[in-house]
């Protein structure tokens, strides 16, 4: 108190200190050293490809040379590949230390390097960002001894549910091929014999945990398409379904079940460092704080790469937003401190 009562008895003295205060600041300001703002520096490079042909034509004679070569140049620590029956979206990330003039060079050479093996048809751009990429964290599955279908079907069965319940994500989107499909076709003769309706196959197909379309299944429909990754060990033949009188009976009793009906038609294939793999891109809702979500999953990644490990899938985060941001933040602390 006999502090302040200093200031408010000297008037003249606390305007002497106001005034030097506000000149030593004005002062000093100027001799900020401007090298010492923060670097946020982009490592991440698009390549898209546009090319019509089947996703085999297009993995053979577009995607593969240009991703040899990319893999190929010494500083680059990730190469992704996302396929598709019109073209390829690649990603190539570059470590930290590396120059973004000499990145863009290499990437530069190695597509001139492979273009003669290459379509002339096939258009080729370079861009160092996407600004149709909305997903804030895309994790990875690759595995040394499941195939990509037995990795896909983990994946549904067993992993997205448990990033789907995190506090702010919106969605969780999965990019592979699963090719365990399966066409239902309905047999409404058996139906009514067997007193089964739509909606208690419905029912019990929520249950089991089987994904897809099968859970909405519009009255009068005869055919459906599902998804079959499931929770239990059922064969989709055998599925067990109760009718109105409480009889139970199996799947195979009222349908004809095709499995894999489109099983020779990939429309999608995922690389990463030319190993196949399933990809996840996890979306978060418009109100959620964008580090503390990315926080709260990789927090849930840990328990996920556990189970993994049990069953031989590797699991990675190739593309994480919040890393971007807290490098700022970091920076700026740097620099002020």
């Amino acid at each position: 108190m006999n502090f302040v009562n200093l200031f408010v008895r000297k008037p003249v003295f606390t305007y002497v200190i106001f005034i030097m205060a506000v000149v030593i600041g004005t002062l000093n300001f100027y001799d900020i050293p401007v090298e010492e703002e923060p670097i946020i520096q982009n490592t991440t490079y698009y390549i898209r490809i546009n090319y019509s042909s089947s996703i085999e034509g297009v993995e053979r004679n577009a995607s593969s040379p240009i991703e040899k070569r990319l893999r190929g140049i010494p500083s680059v620590e990730l190469v992704t590949a996302d396929i598709s029956h019109t073209g390829c979206l690649m990603r190539v990330v570059f470590s930290q230390d590396s120059l973004p003039q000499e990145n863009l060079l290499r990437i530069q050479n190695a597509i001139i390097s492979a273009k003669h093996e290459t379509p002339n048809e096939a258009i080729i751009t370079l861009n160092d960002n996407k600004s149709n990429e909305d997903g804030i964290l895309t994790v990875y599955f690759i595995s040394d001894k499941l195939n990509i279908s037995d990795t896909a079907r983990f994946v549904t069965t067993r992993v997205k549910n448990i990033l789907e319940s995190v506090n702010g994500v919106s969605s969780v989107i999965q990019k592979s091929d699963e090719n365990d499909s399966c066409k239902i076709e309905l047999i409404p003769s058996n139906m009514y014999m067997h007193k089964t309706s739509c909606s208690a196959l419905e029912h019990f197909m929520r249950n089991i945990g089987i994904t897809g379309s099968s859970c909405n299944i519009p009255s009068g429909n005869s055919i459906v398409q599902v998804n079959i990754g499931f929770e239990k060990n059922y064969s989709i033949e055998d599925y067990p379904i109760i009718n109105k009188d409480g009889y139970h009976l199996l799947l195979k009793d009222i349908a004809y079940i095709e499995k894999n009906p489109n099983k020779n038609n990939k429309t999608n294939i995922s690389r990463i460092n030319g190993e196949e793999a399933v990809i996840l891109e996890i979306q978060k809702k418009p109100d959620a704080r964008l580090i503390q979500v990315c926080s709260d999953v990789h927090k849930e990644l840990n328990k996920v790469k556990k189970i993994c490990e049990l069953n031989d899938i590797k699991c990675g985060v190739i593309n994480d937003k919040s890393e971007f941001v807290v490098r700022g933040i970091h920076g700026v602390y740097k620099a002020i401190g």
